[in-house]
């Protein structure tokens, strides 16, 4: 007859295996998590730079047209700034995408187009200074600059999608590890009470014993609770960490009001975070409130998410300068 003193040994041995798994298992996914939110964080750096980019670009038509219209060279300062940002962005995204060969290749080809669109805008230019407007109305008419920038967009789309994509799929497995975790969690602690429970029952026939293994149990629980407890300190790091993210945040309730926002999307709407709680988006940020509005009420009647919708307009913290989002 197997002795009860050797059923609670061999009990709170394989408990504490167990809970030595929890800690290893929760360890490792942390780790991924962590990868996968550092992973997002470099991904949607790539798209907010693309995206800059192009913006750098449209400026430039911008200035050319404020001069061709008026003759003025005070126009052609919107011009001259975004040349600038033109190489900044491109230096940039040179360094974020230096790991991805098909993203260099991309931004080779959109380096390639921008050159030749912003050449093509300088020859506008000069061309109107030296032969006036109509001159430079007829080489615009030739449609040269239009098709440049229509495959600007298509290449800075292209490596939107391709950004995107990785975004999802690093949101795939973060939500993977840390359902992994929960549940690797769950059910190893529930075994390593049922073990215990086991070891209880086979005591119940001497109370001293029954006595010193309940105490065990009550041991082995608290440091369960407290591995929990661990875990869940450091889920709330990892949290942390996702705040600096550069992407904009933010939790609504199912009427749609602010219960929770993270410092880039107070910045992007130009309102303090904290001023954010308890009002509605319609209220904070009215001017996309017409578009994003049914895409909240649909989410909210269907259950199903919206990725990657583009949404257009001017953000209050840099009033008169139209900006593009990706909202998901």
């Amino acid at each position: 007859m197997v002795r009860p003193e050797r059923v609670t040994a061999l009990g709170l041995a394989v408990s504490l295996v167990l809970l030595a798994l929890i800690g290893v298992q929760s360890f490792r996914q942390i780790k991924r998590v962590a990868s996968a939110a550092r992973d997002v964080e470099l991904e949607s750096s790539v798209i907010a730079h693309v995206e800059r980019l192009v913006s750098y670009v449209k400026d430039a038509e911008t200035g050319q047209r404020g001069f061709l219209i008026t003759g003025e060279d005070g126009y052609l300062a919107p011009y001259r700034k975004a040349r600038a940002g033109v190489f900044e962005q491109e230096t940039i995204l040179r360094e974020l995408t230096a790991g991805d060969a098909e993203q260099q290749q991309r931004l080779d080809g959109l380096e390639h187009l921008i050159t030749a669109r912003l050449a093509e805008l300088r020859n506008t230019i000069d061309l109107s200074r030296q032969s006036g407007f109509g001159a430079a109305r007829r080489m615009i008419r030739k449609d040269r600059g239009k098709h440049l920038m229509d495959a600007i967009r298509d290449t800075a789309g292209r490596m939107v999608e391709a950004e995107a994509a990785l975004v999802d799929e690093r949101q795939h497995t973060r939500t993977a590890a840390s359902e992994l975790s929960a549940r690797s969690v769950g059910f190893a602690s529930a075994l390593a009470f049922a073990l215990l429970a086991a070891a209880t029952i086979a005591l119940q026939r001497n109370a001293g014993k029954r006595e010193r293994a309940l105490a065990d149990l009550r041991a082995a629980r608290a440091e369960t609770e407290a591995s929990a407890r661990e875990q869940a300190r450091s889920l709330a790091l990892l949290e942390t960490f996702m705040k600096g993210a550069p992407v904009g945040m933010a939790f609504t309730d199912a009427e749609f009001r602010f219960v929770h926002v993270n410092d880039a999307i107070a910045a992007i709407n130009g309102v303090p975070a904290k001023e954010h709680i308890g009002r509605t988006v319609e209220e904070v940020v009215p001017q996309f409130w017409p578009v994003v509005g049914p895409r909240y009420r649909r989410i909210m009647e269907t259950g199903e998410a919206i990725v990657g919708m583009e949404v257009s307009g001017f953000a209050a913290s840099v009033p008169g300068d139209r900006r593009h989002w990706l909202v998901s």
